[in-house]
Order: structure tokens, then C-alpha cells, then sequence
């Protein structure tokens, strides 16, 4: 049904944000915007103050396009560490985008394109926190994309002995960048 904005220590819900279907929600670092990303593709909503409606009181949006939707697959996105770029999987054209989020009209800034070859179903997408490698998780697609992003290229594809074609793979990075794990389902 959309975003929901809590508050941690209470619980209190602050805010609904008709979303539609989403597959990310991004806090951007100076916490002053949250991503989303989904069905109705990727959206900025800006996050203020509203001391009209109360000293709590916030005020989100109106959002601001950042990416059309896709008209194929998940729509999941990821911080890279300069809190400024975002990597947005695109399964219509089996790639990843990296979008410099910064710019003033976010839906024509710059991106660069990572080719995932033929993967077109791309599950999930982690940067490592010193963002030198990026990973997807694929679905029919046995394996594990890996980027190295300094050089902007496909560096390996990783692939169980024992994953059969119906296997999905979810991806993260250890906190240190050091390892990559993937979990199955």
C-alpha cells in the first residue's frame, strides 16, 4: 500500500506515502529525503519540519521523479557509499544503473550502465561499504553477479555447484566489504 514513515521510539506511524508497490526504501544519509523504488518507479521525497501541524510534526514530498518505471521485473535500488549515487537494477535491458541522484532534475541526470549480460531476472543488489564491488542475486539464472565499480566492469559471475534453475539468490556484503554472502531460496 505504499511507504509508511514510523517514529523508533514510539511507534507512532508519522506518515503514509502513496507509493504503490514498492521493492526499496532508502533513508538518504543527511536525512533530509528517502527513495523509493517500485512499480511507479523511483521517486525523491523530500522529508521537512511542518511546525504548522505540531513541534513533531513533518511534511514529506511532493516526490520527485528520479526514473521512469520499469515495465519488467523488481525495481530494487542501493546507496553506494558517496550517498549520492544509486544502483538501480533494470531488468528490462538485463543491466544495473548507477544514477547520480544530486543532480537538480533527477530523471535527466547521468547514469552509467553495467551489463549483466543476460541475467533479466536480478533479485536483489548490494554495494560493499567501501564501494568497490557491487552484487546481484539472479532467479532462473544460477549465480551471483559481481562489478568491480572503480573499473566498471563485470568481474565474475558466481555460481553453486548445487543451485538448480529455479534458485533465487539474495546478496549482502560484510560490514568491512571483505565478504559477500549470498542465502538461496
Amino acid at each position: 500500500d505504499g511507504v509508511r514513515l514510523w517514529e523508533a521510539d514510539t511507534g507512532r506511524e508519522l506518515g503514509q506515502l502513496k507509493a504503490g508497490v514498492c521493492e526499496s526504501v532508502l533513508f538518504h544519509h543527511d536525512g533530509q529525503s528517502l527513495i523509493s523504488s517500485g512499480a511507479w518507479g523511483l521517486y525523491r521525497w523530500p522529508i521537512r519540519l511542518d511546525p504548522e501541524r505540531g513541534p513533531d510534526a513533518i511534511r514529506v514530498g511532493p516526490p520527485q521523479l528520479i526514473r521512469e518505471p520499469a515495465r519488467r521485473g523488481p525495481i530494487k535500488a542501493t546507496w553506494l557509499p558517496d550517498h549520492r549515487t544509486l544502483a538501480l537494477m533494470d531488468n528490462e535491458y538485463a543491466r544495473v544503473l548507477l544514477i547520480n541522484s544530486s543532480n537538480p532534475h533527477p530523471a535527466w541526470s547521468r547514469r552509467t550502465v553495467l551489463s549483466s549480460g543476460e541475467n533479466h531476472r536480478m533479485t536483489t543488489i548490494s554495494a560493499s561499504p567501501d564501494g568497490r564491488w557491487l552484487a546481484v542475486g539472479g532467479w532462473y539464472e544460477a549465480g551471483v553477479w559481481v562489478w568491480d565499480l572503480r573499473l566498471r566492469r563485470l568481474e565474475r559471475i558466481l555460481r553453486p555447484k548445487d543451485a538448480i534453475d529455479i534458485t533465487k539468490f539474495f546478496v549482502g556484503f560484510s560490514p568491512d566489504g571483505r565478504w559477500l554472502v549470498s542465502s538461496t531460496h
